[in-house]
């Protein structure tokens, strides 16, 4: 005899006793709606979990884009700032150029005090102070 069959036979007396009690029943019936309660109640309870998860990650991922977008933005801005100083240093850079070009032949070789004065910072790079305002 199989376990199966062994197994059938010793369940089938006891669910004959079982289904022939009113009050047997009537216990099971609670048993078997407080067990669905309990798995129904814990799967609300998950997928609200899983709900307040997902809404956290939703708002981190938005937190993030609003982040990466403010960044684009500054780096435009930033980089807007710097070509046009860029710009107005060329255009400096330019003019410096063409007054060393109008000057006569043998000056535009000498640099004058005017020259070095108009360099920033040259006198911090070589370690002197720098002179003070005249």
């Amino acid at each position: 005899m199989s376990f199966a069959a062994a197994a059938f036979a010793w369940f089938l007396p006891a669910l004959r006793a079982l289904w022939g009690c009113k009050r047997c029943m009537i216990g099971l019936a609670f048993v078997a709606v407080a067990v669905t309660s309990n798995q129904l109640g814990q799967h609300k309870a998950r997928v609200e979990c899983q709900e307040a998860q997902l809404r956290a990650k939703l708002a981190n991922k938005q937190a993030d884009l609003d982040n990466a977008r403010k960044s684009a933005a500054d780096a435009t801005l930033r980089a807007d700032l710097i070509e046009r100083n860029a710009s107005e240093q060329s255009q400096k850079d330019a003019d410096y150029i063409a007054s060393l070009e109008a000057r006569p032949i043998p000056a535009a070789c000498l640099l004058t005090d005017d020259d070095i004065n108009s360099l920033p910072n040259h006198r911090k790079r070589n370690g002197a102070r720098s002179a003070p305002a005249r």
